[in-house]
């Protein structure tokens, strides 16, 4: 059975941009590899993640940003909550732009293990794994580079 290298990738912060390419290694020397293709398993979805098909390796690219279930609540502008019916949007990826954004829940979990799986010539499949890691940093910036529209 071939193998896949790296077999786990590198670690990641949430929302940071990263690009690996993932090799398969044929188990003997007659072995052949003629395709490869993958998918991002598991929840919640990753709307950001792109996965390039090819001959003997695949390569994976693009952020993650819903990986941790942080709850944000927010009104669409120029209204409160006493006079609209407040909205929420769970990951960072899901919160739409220009809204008053009004409350937090953060997701303190340190970190998340996310996995592809890889099919091999279209029978053979492998798993790799990564972290994605949640730095109490990264909702700071999050926020701090949020477009906020309280009217």
């Amino acid at each position: 059975m071939p193998t896949a290298s790296p077999s786990s990738l590198d670690s990641v912060v949430i929302g940071d941009q990263f690009t690996v390419t993932v090799d398969i290694i044929p188990a003997t020397q007659f072995e052949i590899i003629s395709s490869v293709t993958g998918v991002l398993t598991g929840t919640p979805l990753e709307p950001d993640i792109s996965i390039t098909s090819g001959s003997t390796s695949v390569t994976i690219s693009g952020r993650h940003v819903n990986t941790f279930t942080d709850v944000f609540t927010y009104l669409e502008p120029g209204f409160s909550d006493l006079e609209a019916t407040p909205s929420t949007a769970t990951g960072r990826g899901n919160m739409p732009a220009d809204k008053n954004l009004f409350n937090l829940n953060q997701d303190t979990r340190k970190s998340q293990t996310r996995t592809y799986v890889l099919t091999v010539n279209g029978s053979i499949t492998l798993s790799v794994t990564q972290e994605v890691i949640n730095p109490l940093e990264a909702m700071t910036s999050f926020m701090a580079n949020y477009n906020y529209k309280a009217s």
